[in-house]
């Protein structure tokens, strides 16, 4: 018998790098773990670049126009609804495993 994965939440926090964004969302859709969600918090321009992205039921975009990374953390935290939360910078590109 083989054990459920733990559901996972990642939070990609991003301001003002809409190419990197669209770059790690990317990457991400590409994991092959599963159950995931992804919880993009991002300003106006991060959610303008996302385009087909924000679309998937994976995929939640949060608003924010704040600045501050812990505090756009805090609103990702908000929004998971993963066993797991784990975080990745915009400008990262996670490999699919």
């Amino acid at each position: 018998m083989s054990a459920v994965p733990p559901s996972v939440s990642v939070v990609v926090v991003s301001l003002g790098r809409p190419a990197a964004l669209r770059r790690c969302v990317s990457a991400l859709r590409q994991l092959r773990y599963r159950p995931y969600e992804a919880i993009v918090v991002a300003d106006r321009a991060g959610r303008d670049a996302l385009g087909d992205h924000a679309g998937l039921h994976y995929i939640r975009v949060v608003p924010n126009e704040a600045e501050g990374v812990a505090a756009a953390r805090n609103l990702g935290i908000g929004q998971a609804a993963g066993e797991i939360v784990a975080f990745v910078d915009d400008d990262a590109v996670p490999e699919p495993m």
